[in-house]
């Protein structure tokens, strides 16, 4: 039986928006980082438990490349964060 105040969730705000934004950014930033400096240093892929299987048909014979092309986007999806406060 509807009493006339359903609980409506509240919508967030632009300052709402642009903090949960920021912080998908940054989980996504660590994240790249992590991976890519995981490849690079482990061009196997064993430490992140990736077989080099995956790479077959590939032109890649480790994750060297993958990792540092990794590294390099993710740097550049990273810049609209150092531009945030200007």
């Amino acid at each position: 039986m509807p009493t006339g105040r359903e609980h409506r969730p509240r919508a967030l705000g632009a300052a709402g928006r642009r903090a949960a934004l920021l912080v998908l950014l940054l989980f996504q930033g660590v994240s790249g980082m992590a991976g890519g400096v995981g490849l690079v240093a482990d061009a196997s892929g064993s430490t992140l438990g990736i077989p080099l299987e995956w790479l077959e048909g590939s032109p890649f014979p480790d994750y060297l490349i993958p990792g540092m092309a990794g590294l390099a986007l993710t740097a550049c999806a990273m810049r609209p964060l150092t531009d945030a406060g200007t």
